[in-house]
């Protein structure tokens, strides 16, 4: 988003996004338990080792084994409840406690593991199962560790319901820059307090229970503010939308129309991210109308510079329809896919009438999934098959990962704009430059399926984006010791 040639000491881009913030409490394995378990009994404990360690010696076997049988119910459950793998289920306030009784079961044998990995020097052992979760925070947390000192990336406030989120002031990036809190921290914290809101499968034997941020407990981060005077902020250079904050006030309407107001008044950049709820967008409902004509709104705004989506999204947005897979073997060549490319790239063709002379052209990615991914400007269509060979454990956080990717590459890109070829007026991407944003993107979505959490640690991302050390990121390891740095 730097419109200007580069220079030794670049200003970093200041980033700042809204969304609706999660915590992921993500399942263990059997054979995740089952090491933990023999790393406990092969642990000899100096006789002036901690009280907790100690205790974790001492009770680690029967946590465990709980654990192993929670496990086993919450599976039988799944199963019982007639849920499969990709289902997105809500749960009853019933259902809801029992699963908090099996997560907290799971999360005591997880800590015990860990004090006894870290007493014992093999923190790559430790057993980690909760993260920050939700889509801005993955977006923020690879951007500001691929991007390092070149991005610096703000979550500026939980989109939620007022009445909680507004409860106390608590700026979104404090808690992003240590949400990776230590399984100690979870003492005294009741689960069954947290306002578990659904399940979701992973993949394989993996399940996720999700509860909004703004429902925790102020210790782990809860009772955040839902900002809407933005200008008492610091300023932005840019500004992160995620389009899943439109809505009919479910998602926090009113926050999400002051910071998009404040984002296109300020004349700054605007990246845009397509929403993932498809039913907010497609249909004739006076919402789904009111989402449709917000979004266009974005779309053609005069700087909006990156737009990113996947195949239903689009389908969605500039079809009105839902994505039929029936309709053709490969989503490549899938009818209703190059429907939506051509009503996207004529979009951006459409801008072109009133683009400001010398700048950079937009440009967009459209992902569709395991099969690849476009990029696309006004003059261009690129297609990138995907990368072959993963192991696929979980696909949550891969598009997540394809939109940083991408957006890394991009800004690297515009720190030196007279290096874009100048054509009709306007700073053009090369195939060459639109392959190298894809490649970043498609790298870092090969990586994030094949782990069980959404978020790559920062300093593989580093070293896939570029090779350079990691920058702190907004949400660092949670076995790394961490010193908060502020937004500027």
């Amino acid at each position: 988003m730097v419109n200007s040639a580069s220079s030794s000491a670049p200003t970093p881009l200041h980033l700042g996004g809204m969304g609706v913030p999660l915590i992921d409490f993500i399942t263990p394995t059997p054979d995740e338990l089952s090491a933990g378990d023999a790393l406990i009994a092969a642990t000899t404990l100096r006789p002036n080792a901690p009280p907790e360690v100690r205790a974790a010696k001492a009770e680690g076997a029967a946590h465990i084994a709980a654990a192993k049988i929670a496990l086993a119910e919450f599976h039988d459950f799944w199963v019982a409840k007639g849920y499969h793998g990709g289902d997105k289920k809500t749960l009853s306030l019933e259902d809801a406690e029992r699963v908090a009784h099996w997560f907290e079961a799971m999360l005591v044998a997880a800590r015990d593991i860990n004090k006894i990995a870290l007493f014992a020097q093999k923190p790559e052992q430790q057993l980690f199962i909760r993260y920050m979760g939700g889509s801005m925070a993955n977006k923020l947390h690879a951007i500001k560790a691929g991007a390092g000192d070149a991005v610096e990336a703000r979550m500026l406030g939980a989109v939620g319901d007022e009445d909680i989120s507004g409860n106390r002031a608590r700026l979104m990036d404090e808690v992003c820059e240590k949400s990776k809190l230590r399984f100690d921290e979870f003492e005294d914290v009741s689960l069954g307090h947290m306002g578990i809101s659904y399940i979701t499968a992973t993949g394989g034997d993996r399940l996720v229970l999700k509860a909004p941020i703004e429902k925790l407990p102020e210790k782990i981060g809860g009772h955040l503010p839902q900002i809407t005077d933005f200008a008492q902020h610091p300023p932005l250079d840019a500004y992160l939308i995620e389009g899943s904050d439109i809505g009919d006030g479910k998602f926090g309407e009113a926050a999400f129309t002051a910071f998009l107001g404040h984002a296109k008044a300020s004349g700054k950049p605007v990246v845009f991210s397509l929403p993932t709820n498809t039913d907010l967008v497609c249909g004739t409902s006076e919402a789904a109308e009111h989402a449709r004509a917000v979004m266009f709104d974005i779309l053609n705004h005069p700087h909006t510079g990156f737009i990113s989506c996947n195949e239903e999204e689009a389908v969605a947005l500039f079809c009105n329809e839902k994505l039929d897979e029936t309709r053709a073997l490969t989503l490549r060549y899938h009818p209703q896919i190059h429907a939506a490319l051509s009503a996207l790239q004529a979009t951006l063709k459409a801008r072109e009438a009133t683009a400001p002379e010398g700048g950079v052209e937009p440009v967009a990615f459209f992902s569709i999934g395991k099969e690849g991914a476009f990029a696309v400007t006004a003059s261009q269509v690129l297609f990138s098959p995907a990368k072959s060979g993963a192991k696929v454990a979980n696909t949550i956080g891969a598009g997540d990962g394809f939109f940083s990717g991408t957006f890394i590459r991009h800004e690297q890109l515009l720190r030196d704009t007279d290096a874009l070829p100048l054509v009709g007026g306007q700073r053009r991407f090369t195939q060459a430059h639109l392959q190298s944003m894809l490649d970043v993107g498609q790298t870092l979505a090969f990586h994030v399926v094949q782990q069980k959490g959404a978020q790559l640690p920062p300093a593989q991302i580093a070293e896939l984006v570029h090779g350079a050390p990691p920058a702190q990121g907004v949400l660092d390891a949670i076995n790394q010791p961490h010193t908060p740095t502020r937004g500027r």
